[in-house]
């Protein structure tokens, strides 16, 4: 699966140095394509990877490959997702 976000990585980041016609014509299938591929793949990061390629294709701005949290700010988001849930 490394190799394939490497590909994928490497394709979204190269978007925007293409025409701007063929990047609109190619960035929201291949997004979603890798976000796919995310989640048939699974794994404790698939959903955040999955979002963030997603996040990026509503952003407008250039990608940048995802980056997990650390294992502080990990903790943080699991508290307040646990704190919304409970009430």
């Amino acid at each position: 699966m490394q190799a394939a976000r490497k590909v994928y990585d490497t394709a979204l980041s190269s978007l925007p140095s293409m025409q701007a016609s063929s990047s609109q014509q190619h960035a929201a299938s291949l997004a979603l394509a890798y976000a796919e591929s995310e989640l048939s793949r699974g794994g404790n990061e698939a959903p955040m990877r999955a979002l963030h390629v997603l996040a990026w294709l509503g952003s407008g701005g250039p990608f940048m490959p995802f980056k997990p949290p650390g294992k502080g700010k990990m903790l943080l988001i699991i508290h307040e997702a646990f704190e919304i849930l409970r009430f």
